[in-house]
Order: structure tokens, then sequence, then C-alpha cells
């Protein structure tokens, strides 16, 4: 997770998936195994879940999420 800053001055929280090889080395969506595309759809899950969460102190807002093209 990563700290952001959105319009010059609002922080916001980012939060990156990044999936890995046997070698250690990144994936590109092209490359994902089976394994990768579970990561996948967990992150999808979540940010859905982030989504459908109504506005609280104690939850960051759920901005958006970005996807590579497949």
């Amino acid at each position: 997770v990563y700290l952001g800053i959105l319009r010059g001055s609002t922080k916001v929280a980012i939060k990156e998936l990044k999936l890995f090889d046997d070698m250690n080395r990144t994936m590109d969506m092209k490359e994902i195994d089976e394994q990768g595309k579970s990561h996948l759809d967990s992150f999808i899950n979540e940010a859905k879940l982030m989504a459908s969460l109504p506005p609280h102190p104690n939850i960051v807002a759920f901005l958006g999420i970005c996807l590579p093209e497949s």
C-alpha cells in the first residue's frame, strides 16, 4: 500500500497487485497462471466489497480500480 496525493492535496491509499513467477519476476496479464488469476480475482472481489461499503469514519473511501488490458 502506497500513499498518494489526489488533486494536489487529498491523501489517498494506493494498493497495487503484483504477480510474480517462479523466478520472482513480475508477470504481466498475458503471462499469469491459474494461481495468478486466483489472486487477481481476490483483488477484484476486495475492490467490489470496498465499493459496496457505506461511508464510515474508520474506513478508507474507495475511489476506483485500474486494471491492465487482458
